[in-house]
């Protein structure tokens, strides 16, 4: 299987200088949500959605999905 490309969520937000506590409260989520997209967990798109635009707010670039290992839950 090959390697995804894309940097880990935690490896992001480590390098933005921002901490857990600051994305999860920006993203009105819990720590704990906030802390299963760091460590690779698949999560709700909601979830997903919200991580990734709070994020984008504090760090002034507008993130996506293709540029984020987020581990999104997919339905059925």
């Amino acid at each position: 299987m090959p390697t995804d490309e894309r940097p880990r969520f935690l490896t992001l937000r480590r390098e933005s200088g921002l901490t857990s506590e600051q994305v999860a409260k920006e993203a009105r989520l819990s720590l704990s949500d906030e802390y299963r997209a760091e460590i690779g967990s698949a999560i709700e798109p909601e979830i997903a959605t919200r991580i990734l635009t709070a994020f984008s707010t504090l760090t002034g670039k507008a993130w996506t999905m293709q540029e984020t290992a987020i581990n999104v839950q997919r339905e059925g």
